[in-house]
């Protein structure tokens, strides 16, 4: 009769059938047949569960609590441990919410289940998409897999560890957590492969352990293998944030060596990166002008043509003109050295002129400039540096007009202003003192489908606060605040700018006491408005104490 029962109610009654086996489940009187239950569950699940709809969070809830008691609540006839059917936790798993996850295998090991390999992978899936702050559960996930067979040295077992270990499970703890993991992985017996130790060198580089960084380097150079492209990239990557010059040319020998320099572009790339990074914190440190393109194209012209350059209209001195045959540059670094000439040369009169050239062979359709074009790097680049001075500033709508209206016989496509390029030429006009252009920019802006970012509002008040324009800086931030942004460490970084602090924090006082009257008292207005303000009385106190910091 039970099974009769079941059978129908599955047809025909879902809800209630599922209702009652969790009522028999639970209970301590009658224990169903564990197979029966499990199929009749399958079933259920399929049924009330629609591909590409989204089940009640009720129903998820009542199908976890049945699996999680489905060894003690259901009687099986089978020998050795029990399954669940893959299917089921995987429903469980796409559908949770929170801790579901980690009752239910947590449930699973503690009554023996038995856990596919399938739905191991997706327990680890669901805890690294959803930020798992559990390592102790993933470990002991991965500690499954190797039970189950898998072997150790297999891409599956490596992927995993290095996911396990690139995750920030705390805040402040995250580089002894991933210590400690992997000090576990080689207690189960993983043996880590280059992927697993790159993983554990971006950690100690990102937590500035650069001794075990380059340790580990050594570590992977001493094997008899062939040093990957992740590794330089990593440990370039470790070069520029230790500001280590001195084994920089050790390690470009090295790669070259290893056939990584130069026929990888993506790390000639990453290379002139680590240049530009390193120069430009050594003009910082010495309070020199920042040589940055000088020093970039000595390794621009170990591996790449230099004939775009020269197209450009760029000099290139004797000493780095090559005559055998090289590779040619691909966009991303042509991009990235035109913006180093910028950054170099941006207090004089040679970057109106490279643009104009520059567009000129876009319209050409010049094989490795056009190109260029198709993101909005350079183009920001120019907005940027034209935008420094007053006489050339009047040359930004120009860049913005030929972004938004190319030539018609260019064949590449032509990357429109994004909420960065906006930001930019809003920033440039803010520098200036030019608060009407400003406001045209956010217009045009929102004309275009796009609003401003929170990068958007801390480039306009620095701007402003640069030019010591109290008032276009209160009302900034004012209208930022209305956007939903609040202040940053960027936002107090621009405000400590402006050298009559005591002007800008009773200019402050003034607007949130506005703001209170206007919303309590006063009519709600429209764009630019306060309507939605959520400026209160400490925001110019917590400002004032955040400045004192700047100092």
């Amino acid at each position: 009769m039970w099974v009769r029962v079941i059978f129908w109610g599955s047809q025909h009654q879902p809800y209630r059938t599922l209702r009652l086996l969790d009522a028999a489940v639970m209970s301590d009187v009658f224990r169903p047949s564990m197979m029966l239950v499990q199929h009749t569950l399958r079933y259920l699940v399929f049924s009330l569960i629609k591909m590409g709809s989204t089940p009640h969070p009720l129903l998820i809830e009542m199908i976890h609590r049945m699996t999680c008691n489905l060894p003690e609540g259901t009687v099986s006839y089978t020998e050795g441990p029990q399954k669940i059917h893959p299917s089921i936790i995987s429903r469980i798993l796409k559908y949770g919410k929170g801790s579901q996850w980690v009752d239910l295998y947590e449930s699973l090991r503690f009554q023996g289940v038995h856990i596919s390999v399938i739905n191991l992978e997706h327990f680890l899936q669901y805890g690294f998409e959803n930020h798992c702050n559990r390592p102790d559960v993933l470990m002991d996930v991965l500690q499954q897999f190797v039970s189950a067979g898998l072997s150790t040295d297999g891409r599956r077992i490596q992927r995993t560890c290095v996911n396990l270990l690139r995750a920030r499970f705390h805040e402040t703890d995250w580089y002894q957590i991933s210590l400690n993991m992997f000090a576990q992985m080689l207690q189960i017996g993983i043996r880590p492969k280059s992927d697993v130790l790159i993983a554990i060198m971006n950690n100690a580089i990102d937590a500035e352990d650069y001794d075990t960084a380059y340790g580990i380097f050594n570590s992977i150079k001493s094997r008899q293998t062939r040093r990957s492209v992740a590794l330089y990239r990593a440990v370039f990557n470790g070069v520029s944030r230790s500001l280590n010059h001195d084994i920089l040319e050790e390690l470009i020998l090295r790669a070259e060596a290893d056939g990584a320099l130069p026929r990888n572009e993506s790390l000639v790339f990453n290379l002139l990166q680590t240049v530009w990074k390193l120069k430009t914190w050594e003009g910082r440190l010495r309070s020199k002008k920042k040589r940055v393109y000088s020093a970039m194209l000595h390794v621009y012209a170990r591996y790449c043509e230099i004939s775009p350059l020269q197209d450009l209209g760029i000099y290139i001195p004797e000493d780095a003109k090559r005559m055998e045959p090289l590779s040619r540059p691909t966009p991303r670094i042509l991009s990235l050295m035109m913006q180093a000439f910028m950054a170099q040369y941006s207090d004089t009169d040679q970057i109106l002129p490279l643009y104009l050239r520059y567009h000129y062979l876009v319209s050409q359709n010049h094989p490795l400039i056009a190109p260029v074009a198709e993101t909005d790097h350079a183009a920001n680049a120019f907005v940027l540096h034209l935008g420094r001075k007053p006489r050339t500033l009047l040359a930004c709508p120009m860049v913005i007009r030929n972004m938004l209206e190319p030539p018609a016989r260019i064949n590449n496509t032509v990357a429109h202003p994004t909420i960065q390029t906006w930001s930019i030429l809003a920033f440039s006009y803010s520098r200036h003192g030019q608060n009407a252009a400003a406001d045209g920019v956010l217009k045009m802006m929102k004309d275009r489908g796009l609003m401003p970012d929170h990068s958007t509002w801390n480039s306009i008040i620095n701007g402003f606060a640069g030019c010591q324009d109290i008032d276009a800086v209160t009302k900034s931030l004012r209208l930022m605040d209305v956007s939903g942004f609040e202040v940053d460490s960027w936002t107090l970084r621009g405000l400590a700018r402006i050298t009559n602090q005591k002007k800008l924090l009773d200019s402050l006082k003034k607007m949130t006491g506005r703001a209170r009257y206007e919303i309590n008292n006063g009519p709600k207005e429209e764009a630019g408005g306060i309507s939605s303000s959520r400026i209160n009385e400490g925001d110019h106190d917590f400002i004032q104490y955040k400045l004192m910091g700047q100092k």
